[in-house]
């Protein structure tokens, strides 16, 4: 996959003059972006792309290609870019579903809580889409006190002692001493 293509498709979808071209554009762009092919791809190359194509001048219809496009591409820049959209009675069900898609494939437990509480407090929500969310929010807060990222300290060495004679040394981080 070439990530250039994902680069000129944002672009073309921004830049077009014709509106139909751009919503052409705009459709291949969240094709590329969503596509299993381009897993490999970086997600904040893409949420780039959708930022950039959020911040010029899109219809109705276009705004709701890329809140279904950014539902797929779990990341807490995309939930920050969809979360201001539940104002917006036009998109309003769509940004709704996306952040529904999004929150609970986000690392950051916090935000997707947050994100998911907003979804449920919104006026104009419908009823399914808040009772979804609701369970979503419930199985992140079981979660919660679940270690979910891993900090990595070592590798720890002491000179003519194997690694079994290592579990009974005490390193810095133990001590809270910072050599």
């Amino acid at each position: 996959v070439n990530p250039q293509l994902l680069s000129t498709m944002g672009r073309l979808a921004r830049e077009l003059p014709e509106e139909n071209l751009r919503s052409i554009a705009l459709a291949g762009y969240v094709r590329l972006a969503t596509d299993e092919a381009c897993a490999v791809l970086p997600v904040a190359s893409k949420i780039d792309g959708f930022e950039q194509i959020l911040s010029g001048r899109l219809s109705k219809d276009q705004t709701r290609m890329v809140l279904a496009g950014l539902g797929q591409v779990p990341d807490v820049r995309g939930v920050k870019l969809v979360e201001p959209m539940l104002k917006n009675e036009a998109v309003r069900a769509e940004a709704g579903r996306a952040l529904l898609k999004m929150a609970p494939g986000i690392a950051d437990v916090e935000v997707a809580m947050g994100a998911l509480k907003q979804l449920i407090a919104t006026p104009g929500i419908d009823a399914e889409t808040k009772k979804s969310a609701q369970a979503a929010l419930d199985t992140l807060e079981a979660r919660a006190d679940y270690l979910a990222a891993w900090q990595v300290s070592g590798p720890y060495r002491k000179p003519n002692t194997d690694f079994a004679g290592l579990f009974d040394t005490v390193f810095p981080p133990e001590t809270g001493t910072a050599d």
